[in-house]
């Protein structure tokens, strides 16, 4: 990222009940270098005159659905072109809004991601979690009663943005660390073995609650006994 000088700036700062204007900001290497009321040496940046408006760091939208709620929830028989418009009509009206960084939280898969990264579209920084998990009945099942399965005989939640995994579920999990996750657990650039590891982690923690639990029942049971043979 080029260094920037933003000039003549209004910011909200700490202590002050109003926006305090004319204002200099230095951003070097993607961070706040230097504020100041004072003219700042440009050196190398680009300077930008913001006329007296407004300026703040990006905004930071911790759960969205880039895919869905624009059109609906229950989106499975939109056109595939059509979800696509809607998800970068999404991101650009993000960062329109003062967005420059969203956590995707069912829908947007790498796919989205690295158009964004292409320049192909337009929008903030994306972490994207793929389709959310979800069982029968539970939050991300859009079917109503009536609605079993889908048109094609699966069961479905009716829409991109989840798949209904019943019982244990590993096969489909496993798919989607590898297909969708991008919150620093799975994306291109990790290892594949990088989500067995993970898996590895997971049966370690199940394992010791296991043990955590046989101990308490050992515990209880041990107890028990010491009270039944109390005088």
């Amino acid at each position: 990222m080029p260094d920037t000088l933003f000039t003549n700036a209004s910011l909200i700062l700490e202590g002050f009940a109003e926006r305090q204007p004319s204002f200099h900001v230095l951003v070097k290497g993607g961070s706040i270098h230097a504020v100041s009321p004072h003219p700042l040496d440009p050196g190398d940046a680009t300077v930008i005159e913001v006329g007296g408006r407004t300026l703040m760091p990006g905004l930071i939208d911790a759960h969205c659905h880039i895919t869905g709620l624009s059109l609906s929830p229950k989106n499975i028989a939109y056109p595939a072109s059509e979800i696509a418009d809607a998800a970068a009509s999404y991101l650009r009206n993000s960062l329109m809004d003062g967005f420059t960084t969203i956590r995707e939280a069912g829908g947007a898969d790498y796919s989205i991601a690295r158009r964004l990264a292409d320049g192909a579209i337009v929008g903030p920084r994306l972490f994207y979690s793929g389709r959310a998990l979800t069982q029968t009945g539970g939050g991300a099942d859009f079917r109503t009663p009536a609605e079993t399965n889908d048109p094609c005989g699966h069961a479905s939640p009716y829409s991109v943005m989840s798949v209904i995994v019943d019982g244990v579920g590993l096969n489909v999990t496993v798919m989607s660390y590898r297909d969708h996750l991008d919150f620093g657990i799975v994306a291109d650039r990790d290892q594949v073995d990088d989500a067995w590891e993970m898996l590895d982690d997971l049966r370690a923690a199940l394992a010791e609650f296991e043990a955590a639990a046989g101990i308490e029942r050992a515990t209880d049971e041990s107890t028990t006994r010491a009270r039944s043979t109390a005088p």
